[in-house]
């Protein structure tokens, strides 16, 4: 109820707009896995930063943010932004034919994954130098048509080892990107997360659609069996993978408060709407 000036008035709905104080601008640029390694501890000091690896490269395209005062923000222009949607499609269209063509033509399957790579630095190349909100979203069905594991950030660097050794002799899996993710875990005392665990230690995600085919997945089941245990031996646990997503039964026993979060799901999300992945966090095992 709101009066003034002898008039009185009853406020029945009320639409409130937020605008950030700040925004996220990108820096992109690629460099060898070696590097990468080398300079791990600076990727965690930005926003946000993830990693395209190309295993049969031996490169890295590496995207990080930084914050950006609103007035001093600097909009992509239309005709960037269409130049991005366009390189974007055509990598779409080679991500997607390229698991099934490396498949029944191995020795493409380095120059698919150099094509990639040129089309994604094009792609980035177009928001450079630009502002924008720093939350990103992806369709469920995108995200969720590979697997997706958690490991310790300490362990990067042997896993990248394993994988790349790994990736040498099957090189007709691995044309299409990795994709890595940070997290650096700040200010947990003040806001710990209620429905996602967390760590006080920094924790990495692995990402990739290597054996999202679903007649590859079937004749290549021993082979996908030997690349989750190269993540799993060095302490990284599966959040899901292509197919009915589930959680791994591993986790329930590492978190005591899984159960919980489990209990408090159901009576949140009775009608299942959310039907991705258990989790949008990450996880970290100590080994």
């Amino acid at each position: 109820m709101v009066c003034g000036l002898g008039v009185v008035g009853i406020i029945s709905t009320a639409t409130f707009k937020c605008i950030p104080v700040h925004l996220a601008q990108e820096t992109v640029y690629s460099l060898s896995i070696d590097d990468m390694i080398n300079n791990f501890e600076k990727l965690t000091n930005n926003l946000y930063s993830y990693m395209y690896w190309y295993p049969l490269l031996d490169k890295v395209i590496v995207k990080e943010a930084s914050l950006v005062r609103l007035h001093l923000c600097q909009s992509q222009p239309w005709w960037k932004k269409c130049a991005e949607l366009f390189f974007w499609g055509l990598h779409w269209l080679v991500n997607r034919t390229s698991p099934l063509l490396s498949c029944y033509a191995p020795s493409f399957a380095k120059k698919l994954s150099q094509i990639q790579f040129d089309l994604m630095m094009k792609t980035s190349a177009c928001r450079m130098q630009y502002s924008f909100k720093p939350q990103t979203f992806m369709s469920v069905t995108s995200h969720c048509r590979g697997i997706k594991w958690c490991l310790p950030a300490g362990r990067l660097q042997d896993v990248v080892e394993d994988i790349g050794n790994w990736a040498e002799h099957r090189f007709y899996l691995c044309s299409t990107p990795i994709v890595i993710s940070l997290q650096t875990h700040r200010n947990l005392n003040e806001h710990r997360p209620f429905l996602s665990p967390y760590a006080d230690n920094k924790t990495c995600t692995l990402w990739t659609d290597w054996f999202s085919s679903r007649s590859l997945t079937s004749n290549y089941s021993a082979t996908m069996a030997e690349f989750e245990a190269l993540l799993q031996c060095n302490g990284g646990r599966k959040c899901w993978s292509a197919g009915p997503v589930y959680g791994s039964p591993l986790i329930g026993q590492t978190y005591p408060g899984f159960r919980q979060w489990s209990q408090t799901r159901t009576i949140l999300d009775s009608g299942n709407i959310f039907k991705s992945a258990y989790i949008a966090g990450d996880l970290f095992v100590e080994t």
